[in-house]
């Protein structure tokens, strides 16, 4: 049951990160600074550079932004409490 549960929980990240990422390069992002920043909004790490103000100064983008932190922070809670 544990290998189902990580292996389904690590496709449902790769598909939260690649919609995330598609939605940030439609708001006019590189693909590159999508990615970095969608991983770092979800890991919770890096958020603080440069181009992160691209994300803070767009209503779309701040909205997806509040989303992957939330959403990285609440599937960190659901690893830890599964794994008894």
């Amino acid at each position: 049951m544990n290998v189902v549960f990580m292996v389904l929980y690590f496709l449902i990240i790769g598909l939260v990160i690649e919609i995330s990422v598609t939605l940030l390069k439609l708001t006019g992002l590189k693909n590159t600074v999508a990615r970095f920043q969608v991983i770092s909004m979800l890991t919770g790490t890096g958020f603080t550079t440069d181009e992160s103000k691209s994300i803070i100064d767009h209503p779309v983008r701040i909205k997806l932004s509040m989303f992957l932190i939330l959403f990285g922070a609440f599937s960190l809670a659901v690893i830890i409490s599964f794994h008894q």
